[in-house]
């Protein structure tokens, strides 16, 4: 479909060329929103809901808080698909659904285990780098000893690149003392610094078919800027293009699987000639900028997938 870039899984078409205007439901859906500018990935998720379904009910909330106020009227779906910050609002979200008698997408146990960057070395030990968890500044002091004084510090399950730091000078190390304090957990997740993740990484978008099997819907590369190291967007990096390679491919179908998410994106990082996870973001952030570059539809997929949920197929 388009040469040179990931778009077809073990040679099927994950796209179709239909808009999602020709796919319709008449089901209301409910969308916790977090406050805040509404940026562009946001506002094209919420114009798809809006376009594919008859009623979308938006509740704005604080990313951090642990509850949030449900809409007054009926909804058909509970449709999960920004960054959530706090671990309780998953399973608040649970409970109102729960209590509504209605499907959650992405599910909220599956969601609260994936942002949990302290859970990902137990679920995918084969794809992710050495990692520690640890809740005092004298074991961060070890790891940034044995791991050759360049470490990676970051909270468990926050997003966008906020509050994680890179130690590599003994000076430094308070500084992991200010992340522990901010964590909820108490706790902080530390790596050895991967010089092949400053290079550049992948953002994989995956979901599942209407028969629940796991698909790629596109990937896109990010570049730290100029000095940097980190390759989240909101952190100044920026975009690249090229073809997954097998290695990577298969790492984000396999982790995907193991997930229960219904959508997700994963970042893939390569480091001494070995593709690794980063990090498993249960989003559906990401998908415009595929659509932009290659002026696709990945919100069809989308579709049939909160269809599918409605209908209790998945």
């Amino acid at each position: 479909m388009f040469p040179g870039y990931g778009w077809k899984v073990d040679g099927q078409t994950a796209m179709t060329n239909r808009t999602y205007h020709r796919a319709s439901s008449q089901a209301s859906v409910w969308l916790p929103m977090p406050t805040g500018d509404i940026n562009e990935d946001w506002g094209f998720l919420l114009g798809f809901l809006k376009s594919a379904f008859q009623k979308v009910f938006v509740t704005r909330y604080d990313r951090y808080s642990d509850t949030l106020s449900p809409p007054d009227f009926e909804f058909d779906l509970l449709v999960q698909l920004l960054a959530v910050r706090n671990l309780d609002l998953f399973t608040f979200m649970d409970r109102i659904a729960a209590e509504r008698g209605v499907p959650m997408t992405n599910p909220a146990q599956a969601s609260r285990i994936c942002v949990d960057k302290r859970n990902l070395p137990v679920l995918f030990p084969e794809f992710v780098p050495e990692t520690r968890v640890v809740r005092d500044i004298s074991d961060v002091e070890i790891c940034f000893h044995d791991w050759d004084g360049d470490i990676i510090v970051k909270p468990p399950f926050y997003g966008m690149g906020e509050s994680i730091i890179r130690i590599n000078s003994p000076d430094a190390l308070g500084e992991a003392a200010e992340v522990l304090e901010i964590s909820p957990s108490r706790d902080i997740v530390v790596q050895p610094f991967c010089e092949g993740f400053s290079q550049g990484d992948q953002r994989v978008l995956l979901t599942r078919s209407t028969s629940g099997e796991p698909m790629i819907l596109g990937n896109f590369g990010r570049i730290p800027k100029p000095g940097g190291w980190m390759t989240n967007i909101t952190q100044g990096a920026s975009f690249f293009f090229r073809p997954l390679e097998s290695d990577e491919r298969a790492l984000a179908l396999e982790v995907f699987h193991r997930t229960g998410l219904d959508y997700a994106g994963l970042d893939i990082g390569r480091h001494d000639g070995r593709a690794f996870l980063i990090e498993v973001n249960p989003t559906g952030g990401g998908l415009i900028d595929c659509d932009v570059k290659y002026q696709t539809n990945t919100q069809t997929v989308l579709f049939d997938l909160l269809q599918s949920r409605l209908d209790g197929a998945l």
